[in-house]
């Protein structure tokens, strides 16, 4: 997921075209597992990251791939 990440915020792939690019042959699977992973869509993520001010970098987030979001 993290490459998926740097394809959201430095390209203007589609989020179908980031999906294939890290692997996944359904998009709709990439974007349940990424919003596990996030807690928001890859749209979202790639909308919150381009509304980040200059020298607030998103990364800071903590990233656990592979491990679900546990909602509470």
């Amino acid at each position: 997921m993290n490459k998926a990440c740097e394809l959201l915020t430095g390209t203007s792939l589609s989020v179908k075209e980031i999906a294939y690019s890290v692997g996944y042959s359904n998009q709709l699977h990439f974007t349940k597992m990424f919003k596990q992973s996030f807690g928001m869509s890859p749209s979202d993520f790639r909308k919150t990251v381009s509304h980040t001010p200059p020298g607030h970098h998103h990364r800071k987030m903590p990233i656990k791939i592979g491990q679900p979001k546990i909602s509470g």
